[in-house]
């Protein structure tokens, strides 16, 4: 969501192009490239119900999930759960996207549920994300494997091992 007066004003395009001459990294692009080069005072913290992510982790985990940082209270945190405005259905190999099949959210009732009442009612969904873009490679393997343990009930820990090794070793991966 962006303050377009303040944007111009503030000269945020040329940022961002000043940034692209930069040295870092665009894992993610859209987001790192705007968290790189936009001054924090100028980037807030939307309510999460408007932009609730985290609808493919395991429902057990998911508030351990967004306890983190501490960005969040607990009644935001259950509003957003309960009751969210804005479904950011991110990830690809996540199977988090439910116009694909096999998708893990579980809020893919939601979406299916709007589907059938418009004018895409009848479109088909795609074929599983990882069958259409299959992994390749060892780090892409690895990471489709990590990020599939957000959706399995497992502990905490141990979801929050499996992404802190992968950042441990993504340059050691980058180079495989």
């Amino acid at each position: 969501l962006f303050n377009l007066p303040v944007w111009r004003e503030e000269g945020c395009p040329g940022m961002i192009l000043n940034a692209l001459n930069q040295d870092i990294d665009l894992s993610m692009p859209d987001q790192s490239l705007l968290n790189n080069a936009i001054p924090q005072r100028l980037i807030g913290i939307m309510p999460l119900k408007y932009n609730y992510i985290s609808h493919y982790i395991h429902p057990k985990q998911e508030r351990n999930w967004l306890r983190i940082g501490h960005y969040y209270t607990e009644e935001e945190i259950d509003e957003a759960i309960r009751h969210p405005a804005i479904i950011h259905y991110l990830g690809g190999w996540i199977l988090a996207r439910p116009w694909y099949q096999n998708c893990r959210s579980s809020h893919s009732a939601e979406y299916l549920h709007y589907k059938s009442i418009s004018p895409w009612k009848d479109s088909p969904v795609f074929e599983p994300y990882e069958k259409m873009h299959p992994p390749k490679g060892f780090r892409q393997k690895y990471y489709f494997w990590m990020l599939k343990q957000f959706s399995v009930c497992r502990t905490f820990l141990w979801v929050r091992l499996t992404d802190a090794v992968y950042w441990l070793l993504k340059p050691i991966i980058k180079l495989i």
